[in-house]
């Protein structure tokens, strides 16, 4: 899987802490203002009153934080094997 291929996906994945709805299959391609306005529409409680702008920035950050999260954590355990 490529990187862009594995931030997609987790792009994918984390959005649901974001919205009541799945990602439409084409997000990656939308319109950027058509994206934000998907965005707002289905956003979760807390972000009732935030842009599509920046939910998606949060989302993109969120799944830029877990996919680190996740790699240091196969580093660890490759470690500790090895110990």
């Amino acid at each position: 899987m490529t990187k862009s291929e594995e931030l997609k996906s987790d792009i994918e994945f984390v959005s649901g802490q974001f919205m009541t709805e799945p990602l439409p299959s084409d997000w990656n391609s939308m319109k950027a203002s058509d994206l934000y306005a998907y965005l707002e529409s289905v956003s979760t409680s807390q972000y009732k009153d935030v842009s599509g702008e920046r939910i998606l920035r949060d989302i993109k950050a969120s799944a830029v934080k877990l996919r680190a999260y996740f790699t240091l954590l196969r580093a660890l355990e490759t470690t500790e094997v090895k110990s």
